[in-house]
């Protein structure tokens, strides 16, 4: 579908013309609608990766790691659940650092204090 085929049909619908995709397709007009749509919706999806920011996936990441830590806890699962803690604290520390948000960092510096003298009393 050309540049002028998407103008013609954004305008279309821009100006009510047509206001569902049925009526659209029973005028007669001849524009490969679906060919648009596809080609909008991979755009869309392109722009949406595109704002993922690297601190989210970070973030995201610590999240489901301290989510299994705690879970590993549940099961007993000694000492493996300290590490599995101890890369969460790390990745959320990494997440303050990125945020510049001093509390964030100070929390999982005195977590990782914390769970390091316990590992270490243990």
């Amino acid at each position: 579908m050309s540049g002028n085929d998407r103008i013609m049909l954004s305008h279309l619908f821009l100006n009510n013309k047509y206001t569902d995709l049925q009526t659209f397709i029973q005028s007669g007009e001849t524009i490969a609608f679906h060919s648009l749509a596809l080609s909008l919706r991979l755009k869309d999806t392109y722009k949406m990766l595109t704002k993922i920011k690297s601190v989210d996936v970070v973030k995201w990441l610590a999240t489901v790691i301290q989510l299994i830590g705690y879970g590993m806890t549940g099961l007993n699962l000694i000492p493996y659940n300290i590490y599995i803690f101890f890369v969460g604290i790390f990745l959320w520390f990494a997440v303050g650092f990125m945020w510049k948000d001093k509390a964030i960092m100070v929390v999982h510096v005195g977590a990782f204090i914390s769970l390091l003298i316990g590992y270490l009393n243990a």
